[in-house]
């Protein structure tokens, strides 16, 4: 078994777990793209905290194939592990120093599992938002032993359908993602595929279809998606396409079963997977496809985490979703390289890219709170603030007036961007001077610090940034990490006044990158490069430290 050399952002991630948990911080989420290879940064977690540290370690996730690959990265990473398995579904049941397992089997026994010193999350986006959850009852049964249990997540999606981002709402698990990094980046350097957008020749009507509880009501989706015109679009348009790794995604058994056999008919060989394929069947399914000699599958319902098949050169979602976090993993089952892959097609008939946005600039759906009332986020200071409202009553931040828009006829097919790569402008600035002060909402009265970047013979900022340190929850929760970093981990005051008292505190600045998005209207500093000084070494390349 080759031993794993982490690539610069493998490492950089856990630097950054590292020196947050060094700086006393609590459970951080660790954001990498589908294909990034969060198994690595897991297992060299795993190493460090085991072998440095001394600490009892869990790996928790939710399927076998991923408790399988977690346990080999960590075996890669650091040969000598004492790695233990703990999973029904694998009929293994051992505790060691490090413990990989799943977690339904897991939070059975989490008060006999001993004194654990951190739980790893893999794919924390699937994390229950409630304490009752079994990931929940995990931690809470782990915590009655050690109340001083930490957590990390690690995911390509840190968001939940109707419920935003993970390190928000009162139950939260994560406190920050304490490390992000930008698919596009990552493409550019050749570490994942690239992914292009399709024309399809027919589209899904959803105009019927009812939503439950934050997605699409299942029957009814599979009523408007599993209809000739659009399921011999599909098939036609694979045929054309050329591609011969095909992975499609559809509404239900028997919809995934008519594509399948459309896709026969046009003279591709293609198969059905789903949660009724007995596991020996889609073992030798599975096999076969990533051999080659199986070109197509069709599938609902599974496939979506935890496959790992680099030669899919053609991504094909006959599934409307409304679920940002479903339609990210779908479109990340292609994001892999592969000998012979120079990019992966996306085809989109259910109107997910319009819906969500290119991957690299998701829109998160609305948050909502105890009243029912729709909930947006402030670019300044990251509150939570009714949307009807124009101005945050937390920071002052003023929104436009909302732009009226013509109503369009319903149209599902997209040919939008998957990926918008270079379209996200970052531009570095040269500071001349950082102006900081006390800044007061005159429609809420609160007080937040107000943070100026100025270059060089410029009368007006680059870059305001408003640190929310008399606040509550996530807001608070932010400033911290702002202060953590810029004053190189010194005492968080508790208010504007005395923060502007420490200003001399502050790390010299140098450079500040600031990020535009077409999806963001306002513009926000997302890196710092500091002057050198004779307590600290020179800052390096920048990486962007929110995950939007």
């Amino acid at each position: 078994m080759n031993t794993i050399k982490l690539r610069w952002y493998q490492q950089a991630a856990v630097d950054a777990v590292r020196q947050y948990w060094g700086r006393g911080g609590g459970n951080p989420l660790v954001q990498v793209p589908t294909g990034g290879g969060k198994s690595a940064i897991a297992g060299e977690l795993c190493r460090w905290l085991a072998q440095d540290c001394g600490a009892r370690v869990i790996v928790a996730t939710h399927r076998k194939e991923l408790i399988v690959q977690d346990e080999e990265a960590i075996r890669r990473v650091w040969p000598g592990a004492s790695v233990g398995v703990y999973s029904a579904g694998l009929n293994r049941r051992q505790v060691r120093q490090i413990t990989v397992g799943g977690v339904q089997s897991l939070y059975r026994k989490a008060s006999s599992l001993g004194r654990v010193d951190v739980v790893l999350v893999d794919e924390a986006h699937l994390v229950a938002p409630k304490s009752g959850g079994q990931y929940g009852r995990l931690l809470g049964g782990l915590r009655e032993v050690n109340p001083e249990l930490r957590v990390c997540g690690l995911t390509a999606t840190p968001y939940r359908l109707g419920q935003g981002l993970l390190t928000q709402g009162e139950e939260k698990i994560f406190d920050c993602v304490i490390y992000s990094v930008d698919i596009s980046k990552l493409i550019a350097e050749g570490y994942l595929s690239p992914l292009v957008t399709g024309s399809t020749s027919g589209s899904i009507d959803i105009a019927n279809v009812r939503i439950q509880q934050g997605e699409y009501v299942a029957k009814d989706l599979e009523l408007a998606a599993d209809v000739s015109e659009v399921t011999d679009a599909v098939a036609r348009d694979i045929l054309q396409s050329s591609r011969k790794h095909v992975l499609v995604f559809g509404c239900g058994v028997e919809h995934a079963a008519h594509l399948r056999n459309a896709i026969r008919l046009n003279g591709l060989s293609c198969e059905l997977v789903t949660g009724e394929t007995p596991p020996a069947e889609r073992k030798r399914l599975l096999r076969e496809f990533k051999e080659g000699s199986l070109q197509a599958i069709s599938s609902c319902d599974v496939l979506t985490t935890g496959f790992d098949a680099p030669l899919v050169d053609c991504v094909v979602l006959v599934r409307p979703t409304m679920s940002p976090a479903l339609y990210v993993q779908m479109v990340g089952r292609g994001s892999r390289i592969a000998d012979g892959k120079s990019d992966c097609l996306v085809l989109d008939y259910g109107g997910n890219i319009a819906r969500h946005g290119p991957i690299d600039a998701i829109k998160i759906k609305p948050k909502q709170d105890g009243a029912g009332s729709i909930l947006k986020d402030c670019p300044s200071c990251y509150a939570e603030v009714p949307a009807a409202k124009r101005v945050c009553p937390h920071c002052g931040h003023e929104w436009p007036p909302p732009e009226r828009q013509e109503r369009k006829a319903n149209s599902s097919a997209s040919k939008l961007d998957v990926v918008i790569g270079d379209k996200i402008q970052k531009t570095r600035h040269d500071i001349e001077k950082r102006v900081v002060r006390g800044h007061t909402s005159y429609s809420s009265g609160k007080r937040t610090l107000r943070v100026e970047y100025y270059e060089k013979g410029s009368s007006s900022p680059v870059a305001t940034e408003f640190v929310c340190l008399e606040h509550d929850g996530f807001a608070r929760s932010k400033a911290e990490e702002w202060w953590r970093k810029n004053t190189d981990g010194a005492r968080v005051p508790e208010t504007v006044d005395e923060a502007v008292q420490m200003e001399e505190w502050l790390r010299p600045i140098k450079q500040v990158v600031v990020k535009s998005s077409p999806n963001e209207k306002f513009p926000r500093v997302t890196a710092y490069v500091f002057e050198k000084t004779e307590q600290q070494e020179p800052e390096g390349e920048p990486e962007d430290d929110v995950p939007f």
